[in-house]
């Protein structure tokens, strides 16, 4: 089996977690892919930091543990899930550490009024054989006067309007409503000045009523089948209908029948000038040949296509494709570049 030696740099498939998690790839059997896990994204409990995960080709990438190490220098029963316990006896110097940090003060508290304000009330503290009180915070309790002013200005309001609505005299509901209708009665004859008088009237003259109502109507049917009189014009026997208005409306100005409306060459619009079209058709050397040969290319074309390489400038791996005609010149290197999160090998 033939051995070949090249420069080499390898560049890991890689990314940051949350675009990593998000695609969820799966990775190759043993195919490694670094973790880039900026801080604060609760991934894991030291970030920022790198991590890697190796796949085994069908697992996705969020169900795949990370690399873990075993550090040398930890205790077992420190991994353990379920910690050592030991009694306070057991703990060495435990007593007097707790006799350094924590005292007893025997704080006592009273609340008492204050001596110029009934509505004060302070919260007192005294340590353990102290012989003063030492104020800690106060309390004021809300005013308990009441002031009715505002309750009997509504009621004096509300007497003031029930008078008006339930009242006789002037002002009140009563006698406006009275003022009202002698106002309607006001100068009519004697038989008809009151409600009821005109009431029995109306009655009595429905008919009449009707008859003119539907005269109106009549009238106001008869007129919408008239048309307006306009100034200059006049009715006449020769009808000129909508659709023949819109026929002629539709024809373009000088328009001719069975005239050609569009000349093409080639697929493409030619547009008329000064009533000509012009076509152009080519008259050159190639007109007449369906092929061309290098003879017929002008020198610049000719130059460009015989400059390009031909097969024996070609390396042997541009023309196989086989890795294994692939020449390194001194200082040159490949990069194994196994992309990121998005990346499709």
């Amino acid at each position: 089996m033939a051995q070949y030696q090249w420069n080499v740099r390898h560049v890991l498939k890689g990314d940051t977690y949350a675009n990593l998690t998000q695609e969820n790839i799966t990775p190759l059997k043993n195919e490694p892919v670094v973790v880039i896990v900026p801080a604060e994204t609760g991934a894991v409990q030291q970030e920022p930091c790198i991590l890697l995960k190796i796949g085994d080709g069908t697992t996705p990438f969020n169900d795949l543990p990370f690399v873990a190490g075993r550090a040398a220098d930890v205790y077992n029963w420190a991994k353990a899930a379920t910690k050592p316990s030991y009694t306070a006896s057991e703990i060495s110097g435990l007593s007097d550490y707790i006799a350094g940090e924590i005292e007893d003060t025997d704080t006592q508290y009273q609340i008492v009024v204050d001596s110029s304000n009934d509505h004060l009330l302070k919260l007192q503290s005294k340590p353990k054989g102290g012989s003063s009180w030492t104020d800690v915070t106060t309390i004021t309790l809300p005013d308990d006067s009441y002031n009715d002013t505002e309750v009997r200005g509504l009621i004096s309001a509300n007497t003031t309007a029930i008078e008006v609505l339930n009242g006789t005299g002037a002002g009140s509901v009563s006698k406006q409503v009275a003022d009202a209708v002698a106002q309607i009665v006001s100068d009519a004859p004697e038989a008809y000045d009151t409600l009821k008088e005109i009431s029995d009237w109306i009655t009595s003259h429905a008919s009449s009523a009707a008859e003119m109502n539907s005269n109106i109507q009549s009238l106001q049917t008869a007129m919408g089948d008239k048309v307006d009189k306009v100034e200059g014009k006049q009715l006449s026997t020769e009808d000129y209908t909508t659709t023949e208005k819109s026929k002629l409306a539709g024809i373009a100005p000088l328009a001719e029948v069975n005239v050609i409306e569009e000349i093409q060459v080639n697929g493409s619009p030619v547009s008329p000038s000064d009533k000509t079209v012009n076509i152009t058709v080519p008259t050159g050397a190639l007109a007449s040949k369906d092929e061309v040969a290098e003879s017929d290319l002008a020198a610049a074309l000719a130059s460009k296509i015989n400059g390009k390489a031909d097969d024996s400038a070609l390396a042997a791996i541009a023309k196989t494709g086989n890795v294994s005609d692939l020449i390194l010149s001194p200082g040159d290197v490949i990069i194994l570049n196994g992309g990121t999160a998005t990346t499709v090998i």
